[in-house]
C-alpha cells in the first residue's frame, strides 16, 4: 500500500502542474505610463465629468488599473513582477530614462510600457512599438511579443477597431528621426515595447476605458500572451465579456463611426445574469454597455439580460474554455407593449393665443415611428404643402410648411 501511494502522488501533482499556469523564473517589468494627473498626462472630459475632474478619464489612472491587474495575474502564475509605480501621484511620474534603467538593472526578461493613444477623435486601433527599427528589432523578443500582444488586443470584440489589423512598428522608425526612438525605450538593453492599446480620445472608447473590467480585459490579453510566449501553460479558467446595446437607437451626443456597433446606443443599467450560479453584473451608467464574468470554469453557461423598457433576452449554450474569452454582443429590442403615444407637440397654445405664421409643427413620440405610415396619417386643415424631417432616432417628426401659414387662420393638425 505504501508503494502505491508513493507512486500515485507524483502523478497527481504532475497533473495539477500540467493543468495550471506556470511562469516561475520569468521576471517582467510593467510600466503604467504617465502618472499623477500632471501636465504630461492626458484627460478626456466626457459627461458627467468636467475637464480636470480626477474621477473622469485620465490616461495615467487608466494605465495604472491595467498595470496593477496585470501584476496580479502574472504573480498568480509565479512570475516576478516589478512595477514602475503603484500609485498615481506627482512623485510617481518618473523620468523615462530612470524607468528604463531600472528594468536594465534588474535584468528583466521583458519590459512592457502600458499606454493608450490619441489623435483626431475618429480613429481607434492597436499600436505596438517595439525597441528598434521596422523589421529590425534590437532584440528579437521585442518584435515577437509586439506581434503577439497586437493579435491578442485586437481580438477584443467589444471594441470597434478602425484598422482590422494591429500596427506593429519599431520605435526608431515610427518616431520623428530627431527623436531616435521613444524615451522609455531608448536606453533599454532588455527586450521591451510600448503598447498603445486603443485611442482614448475616440469617445466610445473613452467611455469603455472608464469601466474597470474593460481595463482588466486588456491586462488579461497581455497575461495570456506572456503565458503563450514563455510556454507557461493555460490559465485554468475563462471569461465572458460583452456589451448590451439597443438594436435600433443610435448615439446622438458624441461621434461614433457610422454603421458600426459603436453607433448603437448602450443600455445603461442593464442587468446580465449568468447561469448556473446566478451571478449578476449591472452595466454601469457610463455609455459603454460593457459587462464581464471572470474566473469561470470551462463549461456551458446561459445568460439572461434584463433592462427597463426592453424585452428580456436569453442566450443559451455559451461555451467557456480555459484561457479564453467568450464574447457576447447583445442587442436588445425595446418593449413595445405600450401603445404609440404623442408625448408632446408644438406649437401648443392656450385658448385665444396666436403663434407665428412661420411655425413648424413638431411631434415627439414614445417610440420611433415608421415614416411612410406617419406621412400617410398626417393631415392639416386648411391644406398646406410642406416637407417632413425626422430626429432623435425617428422619435421626433417635423412638418415644415413650404410657405408661411395664412394669418388670422385656425389650423387643425391630425
Amino acid at each position: 500500500m505504501k508503494k502505491l501511494l508513493i507512486f500515485l502522488l507524483p502523478l497527481f501533482l504532475f497533473a495539477l502542474t500540467m493543468q495550471g499556469q506556470n511562469l516561475e523564473g520569468i521576471k517582467i517589468y510593467v510600466n503604467p505610463g504617465h502618472g499623477g494627473f500632471d501636465s504630461d498626462d492626458r484627460n478626456v472630459p466626457v459627461p458627467p465629468f468636467a475637464l480636470g475632474d480626477t474621477a473622469g478619464f485620465w490616461e495615467s489612472k487608466s494605465n495604472l488599473v491595467k498595470g496593477l491587474h496585470l501584476r496580479d495575474l502574472l504573480e498568480s502564475a509565479g512570475a516576478e513582477v516589478i512595477l514602475s509605480r503603484t500609485k498615481n501621484r506627482t512623485e510617481d511620474d518618473r523620468p523615462l530614462s530612470a524607468i528604463a534603467e531600472e528594468a536594465n538593472a534588474n535584468q528583466v526578461d521583458f519590459m512592457l510600457s502600458i499606454h493608450s493613444n490619441a489623435f483626431n477623435g475618429v480613429t481607434n486601433y492597436v499600436l505596438q512599438l517595439y525597441h528598434g527599427w521596422d523589421s529590425n528589432p534590437i532584440l528579437p523578443q521585442s518584435l515577437d511579443l509586439a506581434t503577439l500582444f497586437g493579435q491578442k488586443l485586437i481580438s477584443n470584440q467589444t471594441s470597434y477597431w478602425t484598422h482590422s489589423n494591429p500596427i506593429i512598428r519599431g520605435d526608431k522608425s515610427f518616431a520623428p528621426e530627431s527623436w531616435n526612438g521613444y524615451g522609455v525605450l531608448r536606453p533599454l538593453t532588455v527586450p521591451g515595447l510600448i503598447s498603445e492599446g486603443s485611442f482614448h480620445d475616440y469617445i466610445p472608447e473613452t467611455y469603455r476605458l472608464l469601466n474597470r473590467e474593460y481595463k482588466h480585459l486588456e491586462a488579461w490579453h497581455f497575461y495570456i500572451a506572456f503565458l503563450e510566449y514563455y510556454n507557461g501553460g493555460k490559465h485554468p479558467t475563462g471569461k465572458i465579456s460583452g456589451f448590451v446595446k439597443d438594436n435600433f437607437r443610435k448615439v446622438t451626443d458624441y461621434y461614433a463611426v457610422p454603421n458600426t456597433k459603436d453607433e448603437q446606443l448602450p443600455v445603461n443599467g442593464a442587468k446580465v445574469i449568468l447561469y448556473p450560479g446566478n451571478q449578476e453584473y449591472e452595466v454601469d451608467s457610463l455609455n459603454n454597455g460593457f459587462f464581464q464574468f471572470d474566473n469561470l470554469d470551462p463549461g456551458i453557461y446561459s445568460i439572461r439580460i434584463t433592462a427597463e423598457k426592453y424585452l428580456d433576452q436569453f442566450i443559451d449554450s455559451v461555451l467557456v474554455d480555459s484561457s479564453q474569452v467568450t464574447y457576447q454582443l447583445c442587442f436588445l429590442e425595446q418593449d413595445r407593449s405600450d401603445s404609440l403615444e404623442v408625448l408632446s407637440y408644438a406649437p401648443k397654445t392656450e385658448p385665444g393665443e396666436s403663434v407665428s405664421a412661420a411655425s413648424e409643427i413638431v411631434f415627439h413620440f414614445n417610440f420611433e415611428i415608421e415614416r411612410e405610415s406617419f406621412e400617410t396619417a398626417f393631415s392639416i386643415e386648411p391644406a398646406a404643402e410642406g416637407t417632413f424631417s425626422y430626429e432623435n432616432q425617428d422619435r421626433t417628426a417635423r412638418f415644415v410648411p413650404l410657405q408661411p401659414l395664412e394669418p388670422s387662420t385656425t389650423y387643425t393638425v391630425l
